[in-house]
């Protein structure tokens, strides 16, 4: 790294990694005011000729051509839930969950879900909300040790946060089944499900829509919450699928702290403003980008575009009326279905299975423009499968 790019790296929020080009994926803190990252970022400028591609080489036809097969098989709707083995054991009834809800407008949305499965068992919920800190989240694992239910469920909590509280969780023969975590289960946890695959498929699908959209020449910043791990693996991910598979296309990076999420808009538009040549701007969750599109508008940035994955009922909005361009899906009915398969399974004494990827698929405005709820199953008849599988009517 050079003796300048040094100097401005330590007086602003930009700092770059040695052998991107803007691939170098600059990352801008989000504890710093918007016009400072304007001011910083048009004053240091990018790193875009670090990796020796030239402005007018010609996109990687292999490249364009796993980007293009990649997004027509995202596109397709998925047709079957995770995993359809039927349970050979009977299923006991009574059974009292706890479900920690982080809080976030897309966490909210699970409570239907679990609400309908859980009732399909003749199962009792309680729910702890929480809105999202570390405190919170903390007391609540500290409740559900003293409510000593029969299973909490829990969306991403950092292990690190509940460590004691699992222990003790399963010194009281109580089961564990998280979602959108990164660890693997053991220690008490029965199942992950939506975990690290699911985080890296969401953004090689992310990364292919760009390669595929912009023809091989795309420039996309990738915002993302690094409180989330689950979300930093997507955004790593996109970064990863574009340099891999398009040497003339471009990534950035935003990192938005929790306590900021107020203010990216701002951030980003400011960003956008100061390299009028990023054309996209890939949401890792899209809780990130409410208000983006108005604000782009405002801007005079309506050319940009946006796209993100796991939408909410505001991003919903979004991409049926077109101002999102794409978004990936979050099964939020197979993943919660799929928590409750599992404590299925495990209360009724069988083998869990490898739970494989969940059900992603890659959205378009004229794709969803006939659902007209939300949250929607991906699947269109899970509920049929998961009653055959738990031999329920």
């Amino acid at each position: 790294m050079n003796t300048s790019r040094e100097n401005c790296a330590s007086n602003g929020p930009v700092r770059t990694e040695p052998g991107r080009r803007r691939t170098g994926r600059s990352r801008i803190l989000p504890a710093l005011a918007a016009v400072a990252v304007a001011i910083t970022m048009s004053a240091c400028g990018s790193n875009s000729a670090a990796s020796g591609t030239s402005s007018d080489a010609e996109p990687d036809a292999a490249g364009l051509e796993w980007a293009a097969n990649t997004v027509a098989e995202g596109e397709t709707r998925p047709a079957t839930i995770p995993v359809t083995d039927p349970i050979t054991k009977p299923i006991p009834t009574g059974k009292n969950l706890l479900w920690i809800n982080a809080g976030a407008a897309s966490s909210n949305l699970n409570k239907q879900i679990y609400e309908q499965a859980t009732a399909l068992l003749g199962w009792n919920l309680t729910i702890i909300n929480t809105d999202g800190s570390a405190g919170e989240t903390k007391n609540a694992w500290v409740q559900a040790v003293q409510q000593k239910p029969d299973a909490v469920l829990d969306s991403g909590s950092p292990k690190e946060l509940f460590a004691t509280e699992l222990e003790q969780l399963k010194a009281q023969g109580t089961l564990v089944v998280v979602n959108t975590a990164t660890f693997d289960a053991g220690d008490g946890i029965v199942a992950v499900l939506g975990g690290i695959t699911d985080a890296l498929r969401t953004g090689e699908l992310l990364g292919a829509w760009v390669i595929d959209d912009s023809k091989g020449t795309g420039s996309a910043l990738v915002v993302n919450s690094p409180s989330y791990d689950y979300l930093n693996r997507v955004s790593t991910s996109v970064a990863d699928t574009v340099a891999q598979h398009c040497p003339t296309c471009s990534t950035e990076a935003m990192d938005v702290s929790f306590a900021q999420l107020t203010n990216v808009n701002a951030q980003i538009v400011a960003y956008l403003s100061s390299h009028r040549d990023v054309e996209y701007v890939v949401l890792s969750s899209d809780n990130l980008g409410h208000g983006l599109s108005a604000a782009l508008a405002a801007a005079g940035l309506s050319d940009v575009k946006i796209i993100g994955s796991g939408p909410d009922d505001t991003s919903w909005g979004y991409l049926q009326n077109g101002e999102a361009s794409a978004d990936i899906s979050f099964g939020y009915y197979e993943i919660g279905f799929s928590m409750i398969d599992a404590l299925a399974r495990s209360f009724a004494g069988v083998d869990l299975p490898d739970y494989p990827h969940m059900p992603l698929w890659i959205m378009t405005p004229d794709a969803v423009a006939d659902i007209d709820e939300f949250p929607f199953p991906v699947v269109p008849d899970y509920l049929d499968q998961f009653k055959t599988a738990w031999n329920v009517s």
